[in-house]
């Protein structure tokens, strides 16, 4: 009925939104604050999973974002069923007047078992002051590269005929796979290619 976005929390008299120059649409959110001492964020709710990583990111835009931190930002943020806060991921923002629309992206590490309740936010960090606004923001499942290690006791010293053994780190579960889903095909090749 007020225009707010639906399940977000806009507190006043910080968040407002915005048709100046939006990054697309009709609408952004816009973050005005002159007290370094208050400090809002506004935030949905979110439903994730456990066990999964999460890829976020807003588009951003500052004007005379001041103080010590890095900025205007988003964060996705995770409580225990009590309610005490669990974990969060946290990319650095944007500060001082920054006129084009930058990305923010962050990544969630994998969300534990016991979490309960998810919140992703925009914000810009504590005693900072300034003009903000946000558009665009996106959260998707994360699904890190298949290969996350490669290893091999052989270092300068393999000679024709000598054996040399290497060791992948695979991220199986974080791709929902199991051993047997996997095939790996290895390509040695020399200095000549």
């Amino acid at each position: 009925a007020d225009g707010t976005p639906i399940d977000w929390r806009l507190p006043k008299p910080v968040y407002s939104l915005s048709q100046e120059a939006p990054h697309s649409g009709s609408w952004c959110l816009a973050y005005s604050n002159d007290d370094a001492t208050r400090y809002q964020l506004a935030a949905i709710p979110l439903a994730l999973k456990a066990g999964l990583r999460y890829s976020f990111s807003v588009w951003v835009r500052t004007r005379d974002v001041q103080g010590s931190d890095t900025g205007a930002t988003v964060c996705i943020e995770w409580m225990r069923a009590d309610g005490s806060y669990l974990g969060g991921a946290y990319p650095a923002g944007v500060k001082g007047t920054q006129a084009e629309w930058t990305q923010v992206q962050g990544t969630t590490g994998t969300i534990p078992s016991d979490a309960a309740s998810f919140s992703l936010a925009c914000y810009v960090r504590k005693e900072m002051t300034g003009t903000a606004w946000f558009d665009d923001v996106s959260v998707s499942e994360y699904y890190p590269p298949l290969l996350e290690a490669m290893t091999s006791d052989a270092y300068r010293s393999v000679y024709a005929g000598s054996p040399a053994r290497f060791t992948l780190g695979l991220t199986l579960s974080q791709q929902r796979l199991e051993p047997d889903d996997v095939t790996i095909d290895v390509v040695l090749n020399d200095a000549d290619g």
